[in-house]
C-alpha cells in the first residue's frame, strides 16, 4: 500500500504523485473514476478500451462482435469499480 499527499489548487485540481502514477500506469489519457464511500474519496483508474484498437483485425472478428464485446466490457468495468450506483462512464 502506498501513501502520498497532495494539495488541491483553487480550481479543484490535484496532482497525483509521480510514484503512484507510475505504479498504477496512469497517464494523461487515463480515465479516473471518483467515488465517495463512507466519507472517503476513492479514485480508481480504468483502462480505456482504445488500448485494444485494431484488435478486431488482429483476431479476425467482425466489427459488430467487437461492439458487443466493448459493451460487455464497459458494463463489467462499471460493475467492478462499484459504479453501478448511478455513475456513468
Amino acid at each position: 500500500m502506498s501513501l502520498a499527499t497532495a494539495n488541491m489548487s483553487p480550481n479543484g485540481e490535484v496532482v497525483i504523485p509521480y510514484e503512484l502514477r507510475k505504479k498504477l500506469n496512469i497517464s494523461e489519457k487515463s480515465i479516473l473514476v471518483f467515488r465517495e464511500s463512507n466519507g472517503e474519496l476513492i479514485i480508481r483508474p480504468i483502462s480505456p478500451f482504445s488500448e485494444l484498437m485494431g484488435i478486431d483485425k488482429k483476431l479476425g472478428i467482425s466489427s459488430s462482435s467487437l461492439k458487443k464485446l466493448r459493451s460487455e466490457w464497459n458494463r463489467k468495468q462499471v460493475k467492478r469499480i462499484g459504479a453501478s450506483d448511478g455513475l456513468h462512464i
